[in-house]
């Protein structure tokens, strides 16, 4: 019977290895539960066997590393189609609880990873830097971007690329001049 607590247990004791015969196959569950048993990481009582909070977290851990990479990947794959948490949600067939998806998100745009636009949808890093190249060339070909422009490259309509366009405005890439945009002037450049 294993039972599963968060409360730290003490570690098994050499008593208790002698009470269990050690017939048991190399790789079976026994085998297992007595290896993590002299890590440390579960301990034995009577009859059963309880998880310590070390390997529960490593568990939590490890979910947390697993779900990023989905999310960075979704995102990757959506390209300049911006998402928001619940596409991802159903995306994943709802093996996610939504809250945990959102602190993942969350954290991923921390580490500078995803791009968070004011509608609430989600860019892949790698997708606003092809934004930015794309906006910079017809910048310099046109010198202005206008909201068709930014459609043209985006491939989607107004309702998507206002927010785009606003987050290049934010971080000082361009600059709304009535109804274009420019490059934003850098320090030491004209």
């Amino acid at each position: 019977m294993m039972n599963h607590s968060n409360r730290k247990t003490n570690k098994c004791s050499k008593e208790s290895f002698a009470q269990k015969p050690s017939q048991e196959k190399e790789g079976s569950l026994e085998s297992k539960l007595r290896q993590w048993c002299r890590e440390g990481k579960v301990s034995f009582r009577g009859k059963s066997y309880r998880l310590h909070e070390t390997l529960s977290e490593e568990r939590h851990v490890h979910r947390k590393k697993n779900l990023a990479g989905e999310i960075l990947s979704f995102a990757r794959d959506r390209g300049f189609e911006g998402f928001k948490v619940i596409v991802f949600w159903e995306h994943c067939h709802k093996s996610y609880g939504m809250g945990e998806i959102k602190s993942v998100m969350n954290r991923l745009h921390e580490e500078n990873k995803l791009v968070l636009l004011n509608n609430g949808r989600y860019l892949a890093r790698e997708a606003l830097e092809e934004i930015k190249d794309r906006v910079k060339n017809v910048i310099a070909q046109k010198g202005e971007l206008t909201l068709e422009g930014g459609k043209n490259i985006l491939g989607y309509g107004r309702t998507g690329t206002v927010p785009v366009l606003e987050y290049l405005d934010s971080i000082g890439f361009t600059e709304r001049w009535n109804d274009v945009r420019i490059l934003k002037a850098q320090e030491g450049h004209s």
